[in-house]
């Protein structure tokens, strides 16, 4: 029998790196999204109190539940981590998806699902936190689908609360599409909650993921970035059968939202604008204007670009 693990709905932000940071997370709550991630978040950062780890760290009560997700090999860091931040977030995730060349040269993120052993005693250790849920992000493997089921497995008998199965291995990186089939093998033989991840870009593509592989939830990432109202579609959808489709109006109200928390939160110029970036996806001359966005050297210049724009297009 699966161990119940019950959120508000079906649809939950994925951890992406340089992107989900909180102004972002809080965005995507409020249109819907049933739970959020931190960006991977390296032990050494929270053990020597690292300027750029910090403003990763930060949350806030209005975006839970909120979960830390971090990347590394040694299972004492990593429970360290943790428990330093444990009063600040509902559970830790440990990262074994990421296929990023430096990090698996390190042994960290996808690397880690043909360390068996070493996932075991990370998961073990981490399991011993009192009142913090502990879950892991994982591929279908490194090279093969064979190492994501022995993972998964290993992760089903040290029964952490959930796990989240990116459909591709990390040799294809993001190349190729999502093997529901796959996931669906994952999904039969464990008995905990499985969170389906890979190539949701609608609605229709998250009911065909619940549907075909019998997963208790379902994440979205890139298409978040470019259309967060996806979890209020989502909602729509699932309530109605239809949803509304993305207006002008909705990318404004996107645009002005995530501005406003994110210099509530300081967030990094660079990062506004690489948010920007995405927001401006499937906007007529959308090329020109993150052209535009990229030259940007202020604040008050990529509001005054991001509002021609808009107002050009409805007119």
């Amino acid at each position: 029998m699966k161990r119940k693990f019950k959120l508000d709905s079906e649809l939950v932000l994925a951890p992406m790196e340089e992107y989900t940071d909180i102004a972002f997370r809080l965005l995507c709550k409020g249109y819907g999204s049933a739970m959020q991630f931190t960006e991977m978040i390296y032990p050494e950062g929270v053990l020597h109190n690292n300027k750029k780890t910090r403003k990763r760290l930060l949350t806030s009560e209005k975006e839970k539940p909120v979960i830390l997700q971090l990347f590394g090999s040694d299972p004492e860091k990593l429970y360290e981590t943790a428990i330093k931040q444990k009063d600040k977030f509902d559970g830790v995730d440990l990262n074994l998806g990421c296929s990023v060349k430096n990090i698996m040269e390190n042994g960290y993120g996808a690397a880690l699902l043909d360390k068996p052993k070493q996932v075991e005693k990370i998961i073990l250790k981490l399991k011993t936190i009192k009142n913090m849920w502990v879950s892991a992000k994982i591929r279908l493997g490194i090279n093969n689908k064979k190492q994501g089921l022995k993972i998964a497995r290993i992760l089903d008998e040290c029964d952490i609360d959930f796990i989240t199965v990116h459909g591709r291995t990390a040799e294809q990186k993001f190349s190729g599409k999502t093997d529901l089939k796959a996931i669906k093998e994952i999904v039969k033989k464990v008995n905990i909650p499985v969170i389906g991840n890979g190539d949701i870009k609608k609605p229709e593509d998250a009911e065909k993921m619940l549907r075909y592989t019998g997963c208790d939830y379902v994440m979205v990432g890139r298409e978040a970035l470019k259309n967060p109202v996806i979890f209020r579609q989502w909602k729509e959808y699932r309530e109605k059968r239809n949803y509304k489709q993305l207006t002008l109006n909705d990318k404004n109200d996107i645009f002005t939202k995530y501005l406003k928390l994110a210099l509530k939160y300081n967030i990094d110029f660079k990062k506004i604008k690489w948010h920007m970036q995405y927001f401006s996806k499937e906007m007529e001359k959308g090329s020109e204007l993150r052209e535009k966005i990229n030259k940007a050297d202020s604040l008050k210049k990529l509001q005054k670009i991001w509002y021609y724009y808009l107002k050009k297009q409805k007119t």
